[in-house]
């Protein structure tokens, strides 16, 4: 699938709205300028300002807005938390796309080349038939004007064979002319040929675009299992940070290179460079860690029962803070 940028470029705030795009507008993707993102961040989509929002990875400041946001015809809202190193905190930035509306696409039609193509042998065909019925009456009347000939010879013995020679000559073009009628049918088979060739290819194509579209289906029923998880991470993040505006958080820092952490709530756990972390998460309210990994990564060691994004993997020379609700759903972010 063909895939359309949305520059999206943040002025003196941190909004920003885009021009609007049509309903069922798959393979829109988003990039960013002028903020500073990691090379590989994470972007929450949602129908609503206040609906549930669903994590989705971009990279090099590009992000791919999943289709099942363009079903509904409703406003796409899009929102990044960048870390901000001077102020060791995150700043949001929130992209607003409108969405038009617009009948659903059905089958799949075709382009202005292939009904041309269509056309053009449509009307080839229309003409070798209309060849070969002018030929055909013309062939019948030789051979109607023949066998007159044939009885006036009967009746005038002196031009017999004068009119013998001559329905001759008709017998030997209308055998020429049938000959080329029956060419120009030949050439109306396998332009006949030709047509139901491309039906075949256009019947398909529609067949494998429906495939396509009962499988975008199943990744959108897939992601919204997770829709409800990240829409509430994303509520308790802010609360966390409000609490630390508040002074109602705890800033813990950890020694050593190899920790073992039992977490408690509301509780911010800062490591430096580490070579192994055994981490236990909270099970009730939000905890988070702050750690660096060195030339070697840091050997991670968490819970099963804690879910992180797909794909998650702790890489050498970067700092990560990891933040877990309820021991089980953890989101990640890190830079170099």
């Amino acid at each position: 699938m063909e895939t359309h940028s949305i520059n999206v470029s943040f002025g003196s705030n941190q909004y920003a709205t885009v021009k609007a795009r049509e309903q069922y507008s798959y393979g829109q993707e988003i990039v960013f300028s002028n903020i500073e993102l990691p090379e590989i961040f994470e972007a929450y989509f949602s129908n609503s300002p206040t609906g549930e929002a669903k994590a989705s990875v971009g990279k090099n400041n590009r992000v791919l807005i999943p289709d099942e946001y363009f079903l509904s015809g409703e406003t796409i809202y899009c929102y990044i938390f960048v870390h901000d190193t001077s102020t060791d905190g995150r700043m949001q930035y929130v992209v607003k796309i409108p969405i038009v509306q617009r009948p659903e696409p059905t089958d799949l039609e075709l382009t202005d080349i292939q009904q041309d193509i269509v056309a053009d042998a449509v009307a080839t065909l229309q003409e070798s038939t209309a060849r070969v019925t002018d030929i055909a009456e013309q062939v019948n009347e030789n051979l109607v004007t023949s066998n007159q000939n044939v009885e006036q010879s009967s009746l005038n013995a002196d031009k017999a064979e004068n009119f013998a020679k001559l329905a001759g000559d008709f017998a030997s073009t209308s055998e020429e002319k049938a000959n080329l009628a029956n060419e120009y049918m030949d050439d109306t088979k396998q332009f006949k040929q030709t047509v139901e060739g491309i039906a075949d290819e256009f019947a398909s194509d529609v067949a494998n675009a429906r495939e396509e579209i009962n499988s975008k289906n199943i990744e959108a029923k897939e992601y919204a299992k997770n829709a409800k998880f990240y829409s509430d991470l994303a509520e308790r993040t802010v609360s966390k940070w409000m609490d630390e505006e508040n002074g109602e958080t705890v800033v813990m820092p950890v020694d050593g290179m190899n920790p073992k952490i039992n977490a408690t709530p509301n509780t911010i756990y800062i490591c430096g460079e580490l070579l192994s972390l055994d981490f236990t998460p909270c099970q009730n309210g939000i905890c988070d860690i702050i750690f660096s990994s060195g030339s070697t990564p840091t050997l991670l060691t968490m819970p099963d029962t804690v879910k992180m994004p797909n794909g998650f993997a702790v890489l050498e020379n970067r700092t990560y803070e990891i933040n877990i609700l309820n021991g089980v759903y953890g989101v990640a972010t890190s830079w170099a």
